[in-house]
């Protein structure tokens, strides 16, 4: 399911392109890297690794709040800042109440926004590796706190009455969904909730290929039934695009709506400012077991002091930087990503003897570290 992509899009019957440059030939992508679009009943939803993460006050504003504290031209033409229409306040109840029809196990961080009710849940487990990382982080005046996850650290009952059951941190998240109902997912939490209503109608097999519209007034969608190959068009009065940027842009432009971005001349808004997550970081090995074969997809720590605006540095030096973390995702199998110092042996003999010298999850973006330990011992949480 992981290595073979049975949840995601199949890129033989339909992919997108991509290119470095405008002088380029975009290119089909026939292999998936680290972005995985989802396919099916729930979409990626069901695959994600459960990272809920609220934006902060600063990323609501992130112009204004610049231009106030750095001066409005301190920044060069290059870069497109913009405020959302929204404040962090606005948004405050709707995350409050997404939180909770989730049930997101976390605690507040040290520079976060304020927080009208806690999370549903206490934080997960904090292994070894994630208490040596706290120790160091506050060692240097950091502030650490437990990733918020939309995974079950307890049993837990949504305000839908929907029953989660608490995480066995088996570390099959990315790429799978939960056999274990830990995970929060479309599939049990509001998929289910819908249905229950009377109102909604699931039709599974159906490809949206055009948003139609009147004038400027959408009227609905043109679909195929992935099976019989027949068209189908269901009118509409709302049409809910949820198929990630990828394919939620290329439906704005095969359908005509917007303008698209060109990057010569800065109009157009359809595909201006994408980006992707990187994840830089560091490897580090540790003589004692840190058992990092168990774990979750949201199983970490992380720090803001370098997030958002919170660190006091020069606008010339750092306008926005990001978290410091370090995970324990277990990414899926012990073998699958095992990383060993160089002098050990990765097959055969001495192959146990490398595994006793393990990685820690790396400092970086909110990412996900390669990090496994094969240990016999049964308290592998520590």
């Amino acid at each position: 399911m992981a290595v073979n992509y049975g949840l995601m899009q199949d890129l033989s019957k339909e992919t997108i392109t991509f290119r470095n440059t405008e002088e380029m030939r975009a290119l089909p992508m026939r292999k998936l890297g680290s972005f995985l679009l989802g396919d099916g009943l729930g979409g990626a939803g069901v695959h994600w690794n459960g990272m809920n993460f609220r934006f902060s006050p600063y990323d609501f504003q992130i112009k204004t709040m610049t231009d106030e504290r750095y001066g409005k031209n301190k920044l060069g033409k290059e870069y497109i800042l913009q405020d959302y229409p929204l404040t962090y306040d606005e948004m405050e109840p709707y995350y409050t109440a997404f939180e909770m029809a989730l049930g997101v196990a976390g605690e507040p961080g040290y520079f976060g926004g304020k927080r009208s009710k806690p999370y549903a849940m206490p934080p997960l487990v904090k292994t070894p590796v994630l208490s040596k990382f706290e120790t160091a982080a506050k060692q240097t005046g950091c502030h650490p706190y437990m990733i918020p996850a939309a995974i079950a650290s307890e049993p837990y009952t949504t305000p839908d009455g929907i029953t989660h059951n608490p995480c066995m941190y088996c570390g099959f998240c990315e790429r799978f969904g939960c056999e274990y109902d830990a995970k929060a997912e479309p599939n049990n939490t509001f998929i289910p909730v819908a249905e229950k209503t009377g109102n909604c109608e699931i039709r599974c097999n159906a490809n949206v290929v055009e948003i139609l519209k009147k004038g400027n007034k959408v009227t609905g969608v043109r679909y195929i039934d992935t099976l019989t190959l027949e068209e189908f068009i269901q009118p509409a009065d709302v049409v809910v695009l949820s198929s990630y940027v990828m394919n939620n842009a290329k439906l704005l432009m095969v359908s005509k709506i917007g303008k698209q971005y060109d990057p010569k001349t800065g109009q157009g808004t359809l595909g201006r400012g994408y980006c992707y997550q990187i994840t830089p970081g560091a490897t580090l090995f540790f003589e004692e077991p840190m058992n990092l074969f168990a774990g979750a997809g949201a199983l970490g720590m992380c720090y803001d002091d370098f997030n958002a605006d919170n660190a006091k540095i020069d606008a010339a030096l750092k306008a926005n930087a990001d978290a410091i973390a370090a995970e324990t995702t277990a990414r899926q199998t012990p073998h699958r990503e095992q990383r060993h110092p160089s002098g050990y042996a990765r097959m055969g003999v001495g192959v146990q003897e490398g595994r006793r010298v393990q990685l820690q999850p790396f400092p970086g973006h909110r990412g996900t570290g390669c990090v496994h330990r094969l240990q016999d011992k049964l308290s592998f949480l520590g």
